[in-house]
Parts: C-alpha cells; sequence; structure tokens
C-alpha cells in the first residue's frame, strides 16, 4: 500500500468522509503493528509481528484531507506506541463503560480520564446493559452499584443508571445504543464476537415505541447531565 501512496486507504477515507462526519476505524493498533500470516497457513499460529508506517500513512491523509474527524478503536492489550500514534494526531479513542467496572479500574479512578474519549455504555460487539449486568455475580453486582452511587447517580434500573452515569462524564462524544436507553434485555444483542450465523445481526427495533416513553426523560437528561461529585459546589 504504501509503494501506491496509500491510494486503498486514500480512496477508501475519501470515499467514507462523503457519507459520515465522522470516521470510526477499528482495530488502530494495525497501523503501529501488525501479525502476518502466510496465505498457505491453516491458522494464525505461524505468523510474525511487524511494524507499520502508520506516520507515513496519517501524514498522508491529513495532507490531503486535513479536516478529516476520526475517532480510533483503542481497546485491548496494547503496547505503548499504540498509544503515542493516537496522541500524535490527536486522535479521539474509546472508551467503554462496562470494561470501566473491573476492580482495578473503580479503585483507581480511571473511569474519569475521559475528556478525549468517545464514551459508550457498549457497542455491537457488547451485550446490552442488562445482559451485561445480568451476568455479573454477587459482588460485582455490588461493586457496581456502590460505584454509581458514589458517582451521585440516582437510584433505579441499572441500565437507566448507566446511561445516566455515561452523559454525567467530561467526555468528547457520548454515544447510547438503543438497547441501553430502552431497558432492553440480552436478547436484543447486535452480536458475539467469534461466532458466526444466527442471531447475529437480526435484531431490529420494530418501532420507536419504547424510545417514545423516554423521551421526555432522556431529554432532560441530555440537556441537564447529572453532575460529577468533583463538579459540584460545597457550601462553606
Amino acid at each position: 500500500m504504501e509503494k501506491d501512496g496509500f491510494k486503498f486507504w486514500l480512496d477508501r477515507l475519501d470515499y467514507s468522509s462523503k457519507l459520515f462526519d465522522i470516521i470510526r476505524i477499528d482495530h488502530f493498533r494495525a497501523f503501529d503493528s501488525y501479525w502476518k500470516i502466510p496465505a498457505a497457513c491453516e491458522t494464525a499460529v505461524d505468523g510474525e509481528w511487524n511494524y507499520a508506517p502508520g506516520y507515513k500513512l496519517f501524514d498522508t491523509v491529513f495532507k490531503v484531507m486535513p479536516d478529516i474527524n476520526i475517532i480510533v478503536e483503542d481497546l485491548g492489550d496494547l503496547r505503548p506506541e499504540v498509544l503515542t500514534l493516537r496522541d500524535h494526531y490527536g486522535f479521539k479513542g474509546m472508551r467503554i463503560v462496562q470494561f470501566c467496572f473491573t476492580e482495578n479500574d473503580v479503585a483507581n479512578g480511571e473511569y474519569t480520564d475521559t475528556h478525549n474519549l468517545v464514551l459508550y455504555t457498549g457497542t455491537h460487539d457488547n451485550d446490552t446493559i442488562n445482559g451485561w449486568y445480568k451476568s455479573l455475580s454477587r459482588k460485582e453486582k455490588n461493586r457496581t452499584r456502590s460505584f454509581l452511587d458514589k458517582a451521585g447517580i440516582p437510584d433505579g434500573a441499572v441500565s437507566w443508571r448507566m446511561v445516566s452515569f455515561t452523559l454525567s462524564q467530561d467526555c468528547y462524544m457520548a454515544i447510547l445504543p438503543y438497547q441501553d436507553v430502552c431497558d432492553l434485555g440480552a436478547k436484543t444483542r447486535l452480536n458475539l464476537p467469534g461466532t458466526l450465523g444466527s442471531p447475529n445481526w437480526e435484531w431490529k427495533a420494530k418501532n420507536l415505541d419504547d424510545f417514545a416513553e423516554r423521551t421526555d426523560a432522556f431529554a432532560k437528561l441530555v440537556k441537564h447531565p447529572i453532575k460529577r461529585p468533583s463538579q459540584r459546589k460545597t457550601k462553606k
């Protein structure tokens, strides 16, 4: 791709930018390093790590499309160089709120570092909030409720509390799946990674009745998100 001036990526990003205001690039880590597998191999075991010309690529992209707005999928176990590449171009990263409720994240307060992130309650590859919460152990459920209490999120349905928490964060953008806003269960999950066929990508909302019932409350939450403890004024 580098030999022809990254034409593949330039064409793809140019076309996408005509359709969308913001473009999300999945598997961003591969622009730093990637696992190369010979075509003849039946599995991915016999491969090797290769470095990618990420800086050359994005220098070229911004030279041609200086105003392009890119979000990168920077989840998982990444080497520091991936984050350095992300920050060099000021790309917005991602954070999945479900993943922020591990014991270490809650203890260390890592959920607050969101100003340059796009925050999701979940993506198409995650279970719904209700499905995720139902799968937790009793200890994990208690820790989640305690965390939301300390964050000042009013008691109620866990999906709505997580939506409220997400909107309360100082993030670049919040993205909320319809299923979470409408308090739907695991049967409405879109995709289970690593599996093929039904029921992946089959669920569709038959109508917007569930959302219509929550329109007023949701609009109020968007206009006046719950303030985080650090944002609240204390009386002297």
